[in-house]
């Protein structure tokens, strides 16, 4: 049977955390042997680790039922998705690394735009005229410099920031809060397809379900996840864009913002963000340099580099092909700070990573 019925299988349990279930992969050799395993041994295991709860507060997990994951996959396979578990290489570490990141992904499109964090760009739904411009215009900025851009799709500053991205030639993918199969806002349909067939969509949520409301403050951790930096372009206090920024931060991801006048609710978000530390926005000729991208026209020319950035490499350059956390630990930066930092190293091309191992370039 295709292995990929085991990893459904495994991945929609309520109650089993993605932890959990890498715990019990790993012990058991993949989801199909958790599946095989007896009864007795997956209780044994769930007795003695912290990750897992107790055997019994997961309904159905000794029931063998493969129907469900049959199903879904059925569904992915008539809207021609496809699945990436977790534990598959294709599985970008970025993402793999925060603190809970989705088993399954479901996805349509080029799956390379999101090997290396890319640059999301997030606000309100209910945009100014002005913050659509700053969205376009940003997402015009990432992709002239090889930069990929992650949005959610939303209309307003998502939509906007994908399709400036589009029309300067760029890589971008999008984030659903519904079943990849299902365009949400229907008024986005030209943008829908557009991503599904010359860039990316993916979504944790299975195909078919048209998703709830708390699904899209969920799926903004995974715009996060995959990112190295957010800018927030407009948004209220109590926003979808502000939880993402609050994700950023647990994430140990850069937060930019774009200031706006102090009179209009969509500035308010923005405008706190920057009261609380993130890095405005003012002008659009220095994005390149504030995301450490490569200016066009620059390359064969070394990137320059922050004092933190410069001296993470030296530490990098001096215990090549080391563990990332023996050198976090040996460069005395905090571990949040020095994820960023080796990100945006990878982006400007001096820096690769192996499984966990960092190497020079």
């Amino acid at each position: 049977m295709d292995d990929r019925v085991y990893k459904v299988w495994l991945a929609n349990y309520a109650g089993l955390s993605v932890k959990g279930q890498l715990v019990l992969s790993e012990l058991f050799g993949g989801p199909e042997g958790v599946y095989r395993a007896s009864d007795r041994d997956i209780r044994s295991v769930m007795e003695g680790c912290s990750y897992l709860p107790e055997a019994g507060k997961i309904s159905g997990l000794f029931s063998r039922d493969l129907s469900g994951a049959e199903k879904l996959l059925d569904k992915a396979e008539k809207c021609s998705a496809k699945v990436l578990h977790i534990t598959d290489n294709g599985y970008p570490e970025h993402l793999a690394n925060i603190p809970d990141p989705p088993p399954i992904l479901w996805y349509k499109g080029d799956l390379s735009i999101i090997e290396k964090p890319g640059i999301a760009i997030v606000g309100t739904r209910r945009c100014s005229p002005y913050g659509r411009w700053v969205a376009e215009e940003l997402g015009k900025r990432i992709a002239r410099c090889g930069g990929n851009v992650i949005s959610g799709m939303a209309e307003g500053v998502d939509s906007a920031g994908h399709k400036g991205c589009i029309a300067a030639g760029g890589k971008t993918a999008a984030v659903f809060g519904t079943g990849i199969d299902i365009c949400f806002p229907r008024s986005n349909q030209k943008l829908y397809d557009d991503l599904q067939k010359n860039h990316l969509t993916l979504s944790e949520i299975d195909p078919g379900y048209a998703g709830q409301p708390w699904n899209f403050p969920k799926r903004n951790r995974i715009i996060s996840g995959l990112s190295r930096a957010i800018i927030v372009v407009e948004g209220a206090l109590k926003s979808g864009s502000m939880i993402t920024a609050g994700y950023a931060g647990e994430h140990g991801r850069e937060v930019f913002a774009v200031p706006g006048n102090i009179n209009q609710p969509g500035s308010l978000g923005t405008n706190k963000l920057i009261m609380d530390g993130a890095t405005p926005i003012t002008d659009l000729d220095s994005v390149p340099e504030l995301l450490g991208l490569e200016r066009p026209g620059a390359a064969g020319r070394r990137p320059e580099l922050t004092p933190q950035e410069d001296a993470l490499l030296k530490t990098i350059r001096e215990n090549n092909g080391q563990p990332a956390e023996l050198i976090a630990f040996k460069s005395v930066l905090p571990s949040r700070d020095c994820l960023a930092l080796i990100s945006s190293l990878e982006l400007k091309g001096l820096v690769k990573s192996e499984g966990n191992r960092l190497f020079t370039l």
